[in-house]
């Protein structure tokens, strides 16, 4: 019997992948809020505020308005990928401000 055979690693794998992902989830849910920037606007020295005072938008605004409600539209078959390509499009207008940042009154700017 070789090391191959054995399902005794096969669980493992996938939970520790699961942990991962929610770790890096938790992570960047903490940075949204704290700081207004995800762990790849930080690198770029941008960050989620709100339009109307420029302050942190919160949880309301940039966990359930922004990410939550995109991803659940993009879940739809092709009602989803015609959201996504809509909301990437948005990025062409002057303000620069995309249909997710639309839907949660949020802009993004320099750090």
């Amino acid at each position: 019997m070789s090391a191959s055979d054995s399902d005794g690693g096969k669980g493992f794998g996938g939970a520790l992948l699961a942990v991962g992902w929610l770790g890096l989830l938790v992570l960047q849910t903490v940075y949204l809020l704290k700081y207004g920037q995800s762990l790849g606007k930080r690198v770029l020295k941008i960050r989620i505020v709100r339009v109307s005072d420029e302050r942190l938008p919160g949880f309301l605004k940039v966990v359930l308005l922004r990410l939550w409600v995109p991803s659940l539209v993009c879940g739809i078959p092709y009602a989803g990928a015609v959201f996504w390509l809509i909301d990437g499009l948005f990025i062409l207008r002057d303000d620069k401000r995309c249909l997710h940042d639309l839907i949660a009154q949020t802009k993004v700017i320099k750090a």
